[in-house]
């Protein structure tokens, strides 16, 4: 939105935006929007603040959780995700700076959440396109751009979302993002299977299909695919919990067997 993208909202589904940069030379003019003024990011903030008063009104502190989509959904979205995709063949030097540029825009933005909220104890880049791409091009146009991001912010905790089904050359890739977790997808990935592939450095965030048990089973079902996971860590470090997210139909007793299971492991 922060490059002028048109927003279709709509009544039942997710908006869609439409591309904001029509022909590939227009990036050779492009710079970055300004972060935290321009699009929806105002309006981010300022929901962010509404919510912090009502919490500190209760007696509680919201947590200083920034996030932001990575630089190629962004560029993707900016340009269209087919065009964005064919230049990668067809013009290499576009899509190189385009992914700067909002790579440029990604780090401003989250140092505007840092200074709005007074630091930033976690962090989250959502990156869809890392997996959807060739692992040569994730190489050369996506991977030194996520790594760029995460090492401007050391302190926090860099979680790493994509929830796609990862390549063998993907997943070797993913630990040398910078990032210290992985919001993985564990209707793709099996987390045992993960946990063997990508080494004790990176902790796994997931377990647990999003789209079974725990949204279509029973508490007994939930606690019994929550044992699985948790004998699949052996002694692992892993934030247990669904891989992709939680869908808005999964009872709150599905949730607390799994919470209450892990709790008495």
């Amino acid at each position: 939105s922060a490059f002028g993208g048109q927003i279709l909202w709509f009544e039942d589904g997710a908006p869609y935006i439409t591309p904001a940069i029509r022909e590939l030379p227009m990036i050779d003019r492009l710079t970055p929007p300004p972060a935290g003024r321009s699009g929806l990011m105002p309006l981010a903030l300022t929901q962010r603040e509404i919510m912090r008063r009502a919490l500190q009104a209760a007696g509680r502190e919201m947590e200083r959780f920034g996030f932001s989509m990575g630089p190629a959904e962004i560029a993707g979205l900016a340009l269209g995700y087919e065009r964005y995709y064919t230049a990668m063949h067809d013009a290499p030097r576009h899509v190189s700076r385009i992914t700067a540029i909002a790579t440029d825009l990604v780090i401003a933005w989250l140092r505007e959440q840092e200074r709005a909220y007074g630091g930033l104890d976690v962090l989250v880049v959502a990156e869809h396109v890392f997996h959807q791409v060739h692992p040569d091009h994730t190489r050369a146009f996506i991977l030194p751009y996520l790594q760029a991001i995460f090492a401007e912010f050391p302190s926090a905790v860099r979680i790493y979302h994509n929830e796609g089904r990862h390549a063998p050359a993907h997943i070797g890739m993913v630990p040398t993002l910078g990032a210290d977790v992985w919001h993985f997808g564990s209707d793709v990935h099996p987390l045992a299977d993960l946990l063997a592939q990508v080494g004790e450095g990176l902790v796994l965030f997931g377990g647990l299909n999003p789209h079974g048990a725990i949204r279509l089973g029973t508490p007994e079902e939930v606690r019994s695919e929550t044992r699985r996971a948790i004998r699949a860590a052996a002694g692992r470090r892993v934030l247990l919990s669904t891989g992709t997210g939680t869908t808005p139909d999964t009872s709150l007793e599905n949730q607390r067997a799994m919470v209450e299971t892990a709790r008495s492991a």
